[in-house]
């Protein structure tokens, strides 16, 4: 964790100074350095192998970021930094935003997996688990372009203007695309199924058109929600995050009892469509 640890600083500086390259270079190599060292170890040493694996690769990883850095010119003494109370303030804002986010999804899917597993059995999980997966899997690609470019475009863009043409430049960009992708792995869905797990999930197939629906408006809500973080607008970013979780917690139970494991799709896909709207109605208000 703290080679981990250091090797997100190196990322995050490489990100928020835009060198794009060197961001994406440094995640290749973090990809490759972890299946070959961490392959390697976990070959010959077994279970305790892939931990040292971990370990070597991040601090081979850590050489690598050091080579990268001295490359910008930079020169930065991380021995003779000083505490700032203003910086800490700003940290603690923008650490209140990511925490909220990192307990409130995971706990909706752990209350709803009890749930569901009380009232149908692990193999109904398992196949809604699935779907999540694989949408999680292709997402990735979308939230890591709004992490890596428009998060920090939006957080130097001051004119409201200039912030609202951005905004939906991105969505003209990004949309079309999540919809192709989305429509792809849904024409698809039983080939996309049996490679990625087996044909005993098959019955899975009908629980696609609602979570599939659900993520196009996800990543449309994602594109404007963050503003909120971008300008540490903590309040509303929480309030948002927390409500919306509650909703869909809410509306699985509920869509559960009525629609069996299709309605867990469904309550997704609700929660998302209310989502957008909410946060197009702030973003608008916001720039007046």
């Amino acid at each position: 964790m703290f080679g981990y640890t250091l090797n997100q600083m190196f990322l995050s500086l490489f990100n928020g100074l835009s060198e794009i390259r060197k961001y994406a270079l440094m995640l290749i190599m973090g990809a490759i350095l972890s299946i070959l060292v961490g392959g390697l170890f976990t070959y010959y040493y077994k279970v305790d192998g892939y931990f040292f694996g971990l370990v070597a690769s991040q601090c081979i990883l850590f050489f690598i970021s050091i080579f990268y850095f001295k490359q910008l010119g930079l020169r930065i003494n991380f021995f003779s930094l000083r505490l700032d109370s203003r910086f800490l303030k700003m940290i603690f804002r923008f650490s209140l935003m990511a925490v909220t986010s990192v307990i409130c999804v995971p706990l909706a899917q752990m209350i709803i997996r009890l749930y569901v597993v009380a009232h149908s059995g692990w193999d109904v999980v398992g196949y809604w688990q699935a779907v999540l997966k694989i949408s999680d899997a292709y997402l990735l690609i979308f939230t890591t372009i709004i992490g890596t470019y428009v998060l920090p475009k939006y957080a130097q863009l001051s004119d409201k203007v200039l912030l609202k043409n951005e905004v939906f430049s991105v969505m003209r960009k990004i949309l079309p695309f999540t919809v192709l992708f989305a429509a792809t792995i849904y024409f698809f869905r039983d080939t996309v199924i049996i490679l990625l797990f087996s044909s005993h999930f098959l019955e899975a197939r009908s629980l696609f058109l609602f979570q599939l629906a659900g993520d196009v408006f996800k990543i449309a809500s994602w594109v404007i929600a963050n503003i909120l973080i971008a300008k540490a607008q903590v309040k509303v970013f929480v309030i948002v995050e927390i409500s919306f979780t509650l909703l869909f917690l809410l509306l699985s139970i509920i869509f559960f009892q009525f629609f069996g494991v299709i309605g867990l799709t469904m309550a997704f896909f609700v929660n998302y469509f209310f989502c957008f709207f909410v946060v197009l109605f702030w973003f608008f208000r916001f720039l007046k």
